[in-house]
């Protein structure tokens, strides 16, 4: 979020502190079956958060063994149900509407994917990481800095192909 005050508001730095969120770590994890991989979009339904990627990425895996779960609300809900209609996905595909306990939807899921075309800070990332999940985030200044380090995979900003080989 600094960096994007600095660069697109062109805010002085020296008007600009810096503070890292922090998260509740719960106290008992329940592990996933392996045999299953299940993957979760939680936030806003918004041009921003680009979630056509994901589901054109999902449309792209050779294996019908995945399922996607997209929990939130947002002006862009009606186009993305009908895409998923259009690419035959609805038995795959499942929307959650928004929630305020995400904890059962953390332990449900293995793989978080945010796939923003630009984020400040996706705290869902750092939840999904106290839950165990494995992230994927498309290669943003925000999620960039949560997943380098061999954290989480990057995507291509917009590239459904690269995102579904990173699944």
């Amino acid at each position: 979020v600094r960096n994007l005050l600095l660069e697109r508001e062109k805010i002085d730095p020296q008007k600009i502190t810096l503070l890292y969120n922090a998260i509740e770590v719960p106290d008992n994890l329940t592990h996933r079956s392996e045999d299953e991989c299940s993957i979760v979009y939680i936030g806003r339904l918004s041009e921003e958060k680009n979630v056509p990627c994901l589901i054109r990425a999902f449309d792209e895996l050779e294996s019908s063994d995945f399922s996607l779960l997209i929990v939130g609300t947002g002006p862009e809900e009606i186009y993305l149900k009908e895409l998923v209609r259009k690419l035959n996905l609805t038995d795959r595909v499942k929307f959650n509407g928004a929630q305020f306990d995400l904890s059962a939807i953390y332990k449900a899921n293995n793989i978080l994917v945010l796939p923003s075309n630009y984020e400040g800070l996706g705290i869902v990332i750092l939840e999904a990481f106290s839950y165990g999940l494995s992230v994927i985030g498309s290669d943003v200044e925000g999620i960039r800095e949560l997943l380098d380090s061999n954290r989480g995979l990057l995507f291509e900003r917009g590239n459904s192909t690269d995102l579904a080989a990173k699944i």
